[in-house]
This record gives structure tokens, sequence and C-alpha cells, in this order.
């Protein structure tokens, strides 16, 4: 039990340090994603996204349409 507690204060945390820094235009796309219940995952770099994916479909039934978000932060780009 208390693995789950700390699984859920981690996300809390996460989300919180989100949306601090989120764009009002970045808050409304989420709280749409919310309303409609399409999943978002917080993704690590170097995270196989695509496998995420393959797993998600294979244990839940989706239709047309959004079915999930994968979001990470993009790595900062280098300069020359």
């Amino acid at each position: 039990m208390r693995a789950v507690a700390d699984g859920i204060e981690a996300l809390c945390q996460t989300i919180r340090a989100g949306l601090a820094t989120a764009t009002f235009a970045q808050r409304r796309l989420l709280a749409e994603l919310l309303i409609d219940g399409v999943p978002v995952i917080y993704c690590k770099t170097g995270q196989r996204k695509h496998l995420i994916a393959e797993e998600y479909l294979a244990s839940h039934a989706v239709g047309t349409g959004v079915f999930l978000v994968l979001a990470a932060k993009a790595r900062p780009r280098r300069r020359s």
C-alpha cells in the first residue's frame, strides 16, 4: 500500500511542476483531454514511446480519434 501511495505522490508532484510552467493553451489542452477521458502519460527521456503505445493498445479497446497522449520534454538543441 505504501508503494502505491508513494507512486501517487510522485505523480502529483510531476503534474504540479508541469502545470506551474505550462502556458494557458497547454493547461486548456490538458483539461480537454481529462474531460474526454484521454490518458496522458509523461515519459522520461530515452523511453521508447512506441513500445508504451503498443502495450496500451494490447490492453485497451480504442476507437477512432485520440486515444492516448505521450508527453515528454524535448532535449535542448546543441548550438554549433
